[in-house]
């Protein structure tokens, strides 16, 4: 789906698309997701036969499960303004970071090198500790 597509496309159906495409990924049923991702298992037919556009709550957990940004899922819905992963990327100057540097491949790094990569950035500050992205001291 382009940028000038989803335009054409309700936030309802972006939803429901973007869900059925990554439990097709992950060969999941309704019943599996419902399980795994903590949400009724009635939530997620109405989602997926676009009933109704799933609440902020259900989308995060959907995106925790999914390992993806929940800002993203958040816009698509119109939770939020428009905000597509790669944007704020966009002022990274290094290609090889401005690749690598995702919610969604940060994400799929197991915890104890999650630790490590934000052990790297500190120390790349000069002792400067960051907080949920801000600087303290």
């Amino acid at each position: 789906m382009n940028s000038d597509n989803q335009k054409d496309v309700s936030p309802k159906d972006a939803i429901r698309l973007w869900v059925q495409k990554k439990m097709l990924e992950q060969n999941l049923g309704v019943n599996q997701l419902a399980e795994y991702s903590e949400i009724s298992s009635g939530a997620i037919s109405n989602l997926l036969n676009g009933k109704r556009l799933p609440a902020p709550k259900t989308l995060t957990k959907l995106a925790q499960y999914f390992k993806h940004d929940p800002d993203h899922l958040l816009a698509l819905a119109g939770y939020r303004s428009s905000v597509r992963p790669e944007d704020s990327r966009n002022n990274i100057l290094n290609p090889d970071l401005r690749t690598l540097v995702t919610a969604e491949t940060l994400n799929n790094i197991a915890p104890q090198y999650q630790r490590a990569v934000v052990a790297v950035i500190q120390t790349g500050l000069k002792d400067k500790p960051v907080t949920n992205g801000k600087k303290v001291g």
